[in-house]
């Protein structure tokens, strides 16, 4: 049970620090320098802050029902956050469903030109190498 305990806290972890970066990575797109360093300090700060919390909770001698209070607290703000962009983001999500039916069930026809995720455009791409290498685009 032990070991179950342990690795569903890895794995749930790891997926919440991939939503953070892909948060940050999206949010900051547009000053990639930023971005990255902010991914950086992000990468030490996170497994920190779980340290400290779980550490906090052992040591204060405090039950699992304070940890999974701090844990729906602390996701909520995000689950929220998911609820009203995938309401704001349905139509996005029919562009994206109608690529994948032309490109892997044969229904439809094919634009080379859409891409599912702006770091796929090699115009977008070009114009973040520019910034990072501080030249105006």
């Amino acid at each position: 049970m032990g070991i179950m305990a342990i690795l569903f806290g890895l794995t749930t972890t790891a997926g919440w620090y991939t939503y953070y970066v892909t948060v940050i990575r999206h949010l900051l797109r547009k000053r990639p320098s930023l971005r990255d360093k902010i991914i950086q300090i992000f990468k030490v700060l996170f497994p920190c802050m779980n340290i400290i919390i779980v550490g906090y909770i052992t040591m204060s001698g405090n039950d699992a029902n304070l940890f999974w209070s701090l844990v729906s607290c602390v996701l909520a703000i995000p689950v929220f956050t998911n609820l009203v962009a995938l309401v704001i983001l349905r139509g996005k999500f029919w562009e994206i469903f109608k690529d994948y039916k032309a490109r892997y069930l044969g229904i439809g026809k094919v634009d080379p030109n859409f891409h599912v995720f702006y770091e796929d455009d090699k115009n977008i791409k070009a114009q973040e190498e520019l910034i990072r290498k501080g030249v105006e685009h």
